[in-house]
């Protein structure tokens, strides 16, 4: 979709803005290409994380903000839960995991609303199951192994990986084939 003029003096605004605000300056060539880069996001979205950015950026070099930074800043503002690091995501789902444990044992609804969670606890260790027969010194392990893999989840590649097996299988061997896959494509 093509912008009118309109939307590119608007995004010209908020640019000049930033970089006025921040003390530094943007050039018309830069200008530009950021609008270009960032034209598959609404004049709102752009307007929207340039305030967002006046409100919480922190750094002060480079003056202006990125471009980098303004797509990050709409994609928090569009996701917010993106603004916690996935590390603490899954420090804070893995606390999840064993207050249920704790406070309900083995015989409760597996319900956790993260979505990697709830894969992860149906699918790679099925809840009532896992919750029946794990000992205590193995909680270490399903801790250190249940964040690392929230972290690298993504349904499609864990599955095709074979890092989610189905219930009862205790292998954490991934295929050679797909080993073969996952180094290709880096």
């Amino acid at each position: 979709m093509e912008k009118s003029k309109k939307d590119k003096i608007e995004f010209a605004k908020v640019m000049y803005g930033l970089a006025g605000n921040f003390g530094g300056q943007i050039s018309k060539d830069d200008l530009s290409l950021r609008f270009e880069v960032l034209k598959e996001y609404s004049l709102d979205e752009i307007k929207q994380a340039g305030i967002w950015l006046l409100k919480n950026r922190e750094q002060t070099f480079p003056a202006v903000p990125t471009t980098r930074e303004i797509i990050i800043a709409v994609e928090k503002i569009d996701n917010p839960q993106a603004a916690i690091s996935i590390e603490a995501r899954s420090e804070i789902q893995l606390q999840c995991v064993l207050n249920k444990l704790r406070t309900e044992g083995s015989n409760s609804d597996v319900d956790f609303n993260d979505p990697v969670t709830q894969e992860l606890m149906t699918r790679r260790w099925p809840y009532n199951q896992w919750a029946r027969t794990v000992l205590e010194d193995e909680i270490k392990w399903f801790c250190k192994e249940f964040k690392e893999l929230y972290k690298v989840y993504d349904k499609n590649k864990v599955v095709e990986l074979g890092l989610l097996e189905a219930p009862g299988e205790k292998t954490h061997q991934i295929p050679a084939g797909n080993l073969k896959k996952l180094i290709s494509r880096q």
